[in-house]
């Protein structure tokens, strides 16, 4: 609740800001990293979930704001994800636990399988048919199979792992993390155009079937 009120009043004075002329495009990238840290720094001090709190900030913030802003935001947060996940993915790999990995042994590779194969893609071919930009089952495989498990997991990873002092939390989290960075990134240039492929020969079946219909 106190997210998505930091949320809501960040939008309406961004709007009031935008109505005034008193901020410019270029400073709405830097008025929404601003939110996030605002958002992270109350979420420390009432010793809640950060992690929850910016994500409720950003969910009414994106709702109060207009179309156009939306959009615009959806380009900024694209750049300022990578800035920001790549140095993560650095220290991540300087940090990779070889030797728990090992003594995990083959359940920990179960375990990858079955969280990359289980986690969203059964979901997705259940909600097919409520879900109006999903038309076929490639595109809702495509969708569940592309869920990349990153920067979320690997704080929530460090943070139990410091309060229950159980290191095998971090082992098997961060060869979750591993596989799925390994798994998408390789599938992920092959998968896209299989299903581009597919979509423009569908597209070119219904325009041929089109004429053909309308003759009977």
């Amino acid at each position: 609740m106190i997210g998505a009120a930091i949320g809501y009043a960040a939008a309406k004075l961004l709007r009031a800001a935008e109505r005034r002329d008193a901020i410019t495009s270029e400073w709405r990238l830097v008025y929404t990293v601003a939110l996030a840290l605002l958002a992270l720094g109350i979420g420390r001090l009432i010793k809640s979930d950060e992690v929850l709190l910016v994500f409720a900030a950003g969910v009414m913030f994106t709702q109060v704001i207009s179309q156009s802003d939306r959009q615009n935001e959806e380009h900024g947060q694209e750049a300022v994800n990578r800035f920001f996940a790549i140095p993560i993915f650095v220290l991540l790999g300087a940090a990779i636990p070889w030797k728990g990995w090992h003594d995990l042994g083959w359940s920990g590779l179960l375990l990858v399988v079955a969280v990359l194969l289980l986690r969203r893609p059964p979901v997705l071919l259940l909600m097919r048919g409520r879900l109006r930009d999903v038309r076929t089952t490639s595109e809702a495989l495509f969708m569940g199979w592309f869920g990349p498990i990153a920067v979320a997991a690997i704080y929530y990873a460090f943070l139990m792992e410091h309060r229950t002092g159980e290191t095998i939390i971090w082992h098997m989290t961060s060869l979750v993390i591993c596989g799925s960075v390994v798994a998408h990134g390789l599938t992920g240039a092959i998968l896209t155009r299989a299903l581009g492929k597919r979509l423009r020969q569908q597209g070119e079946a219904e325009r041929e079937a089109g004429p053909a219909n309308r003759e009977n």
